[in-house]
């Protein structure tokens, strides 16, 4: 009898055990479809974008092509670059998101330089028509415009701002302008020496957290004369690219990357023909014709650098 009721007991912790390791499973297989199906419903949330994909869909405004070498520009490692920017050969297309950085940063400027007055210096950023201050030489070819100008223990600055990310700002404070940010200090330099000021400084935000540094930048003759010495070489159109090809990491943020590389056009106009040269006197001098270059003519070919070649 007592056998019978221990197979009994068996019988029935067996069945108990198979229900609930059946059981078990359901539920397993039940909890992993339904995470498997939240995980589909969280894609297809994040994939259907309704206001951001809008917002990417503004068109981005596309600016006219400057037609001189700029002082914010004049820090770039290739002459081609500047030399395109001197003749007025368009930028690349850029995305919505660089151009909303782009944006931010005007935005930001004139917030800064009130930051600045309430500090308790005097600004002045705007110039007797009320638009930033402008230095320009050899007939316009050469221009830098200023943030402002500033007021220090009696002495005038040119002002520049800027508005840097975390680890370009950190850079910034612990190295200092030269050795951190070169185009932000050829720029500096090439103002005062269009301005005939000595002295500079630089103001910077951190994007991040909004802190603040700057630093006075001096005179650097020796700098100078080697910058106005290269200028030259591109005027007189002794421009030679700096890279081989399109792969150096240089001429994937070069925004004049399209026009030397993929082929895209320039307007027809005399200041985009391999014949001219700028010119101090008439803005720009047919070397072919050896007239003043105003009208196109049938002679008009793009202008080009000349290319890099290695050995």
């Amino acid at each position: 009898m007592q056998k019978r009721q221990n197979g009994q007991r068996l019988t029935f912790c067996l069945r108990t055990q198979k229900k609930y390791a059946s059981l078990t499973q359901e539920l397993y297989l039940s909890e992993s479809t339904f995470l498997e199906k939240r995980l589909e419903r969280m894609t297809e949330k994040k994939m259907k974008r309704v206001i951001s994909d809008e917002i990417d869909n503004i068109p981005v405004r596309r600016e006219s092509a400057r037609k001189y070498i700029g002082a914010s520009g004049i820090g770039s490692e290739c002459d081609a670059e500047i030399a395109f920017g001197l003749r007025g050969f368009p930028n690349n297309s850029i995305s919505p998101s660089l151009d909303r950085i782009f944006q931010e940063g005007h935005r930001k400027e004139p917030q800064i330089i009130k930051t600045i007055r309430d500090a308790g210096f005097h600004v002045n950023d705007k110039n007797n028509f009320g638009r930033q201050h402008r230095f320009s030489i050899f007939n316009d070819h050469i221009v830098g415009n200023a943030d402002g100008l500033i007021e220090i223990n009696g002495k005038p600055y040119i002002l520049e701002i800027k508005t840097m990310n975390d680890n370009s700002f950190k850079s910034f404070v612990r190295l200092g302008l030269e050795y951190s940010h070169k185009k932000y200090y050829a720029q500096v330099q090439m103002l005062m020496n269009l301005s005939g000021m000595d002295n500079a400084i630089l103001v910077a935000q951190n994007k991040n957290n909004q802190e603040f540094h700057d630093e006075i930048i001096e005179r650097d003759e020796h700098f100078i004369i080697h910058m106005m010495m290269r200028i030259d070489r591109i005027l007189r159109n002794d421009v030679t690219k700096r890279s081989v090809d399109e792969s150096d990491y240089i001429c994937r943020s070069c925004f004049k990357a399209d026009v030397c590389w993929q082929g895209v056009l320039p307007e027809t106009e005399c200041a985009t023909c391999m014949h001219s040269e700028a010119n101090d006197q008439v803005k720009w001098y047919c070397n072919k014709h050896d007239k003043e270059a105003i009208d196109v003519c049938e002679d008009y070919a793009v202008y080009h650098p000349k290319s890099r070649v290695l050995g």
